[in-house]
C-alpha cells in the first residue's frame, strides 16, 4: 500500500500498483478531490450532467482495498474512518467518455451492510 496526505490532513492508503496505472491514480486523486470538495478538480473530472456523489464530513482516512478498470469502466473499493462515527464501507463504480479520457459520465456508489 501507498500513503498520500491531502492538504487537509486526510491521510488515503492505496495499492502500490496504482502509481504505474494513469488510470488507477487518476481515480485515488478523484477521490481525494471528493473528500476535499475541490470542486475545480471534479469540475474537470466529472461531465457536467453527471451528479457527483457527496462525501461525508469528518473524514480521518480512506483505505482503497482495491481499484479495477477495463476499457471505460472501472471500480474500486474502500473504508471510509471518521473522526466522530463508525467507518463506512464503499464500492463505487464508474464509467469514462471513453478509454483513454479520464472523464466520468457515469458512476454509482454502493454501501457495505457488513460491518469492518
Amino acid at each position: 500500500m501507498q500513503t498520500l496526505k491531502t492538504a487537509n490532513g486526510i491521510v488515503m492508503e492505496y495499492p502500490g500498483g496504482c502509481g504505474n496505472a494513469p488510470r488507477k491514480f487518476f481515480i485515488v486523486k478523484t477521490l481525494a478531490a471528493a473528500a476535499e470538495k475541490d470542486k475545480r478538480f471534479l469540475a474537470d473530472a466529472f461531465a457536467e450532467d453527471v451528479g457527483i456523489p457527496e462525501m461525508p464530513q469528518n473524514i480521518e482516512k480512506i483505505i482503497v482495498q482495491s481499484v479495477i478498470t477495463h476499457g471505460r469502466d472501472a471500480g474500486f473499493e474502500c473504508t471510509v474512518y471518521f473522526t466522530d462515527r463508525a467507518p463506512v464501507a464503499a464500492g463505487v463504480f464508474m464509467t469514462f467518455k471513453s478509454a483513454g479520457k479520464n472523464e466520468i459520465i457515469r458512476i454509482n456508489v454502493f454501501k457495505k451492510d457488513a460491518e469492518v
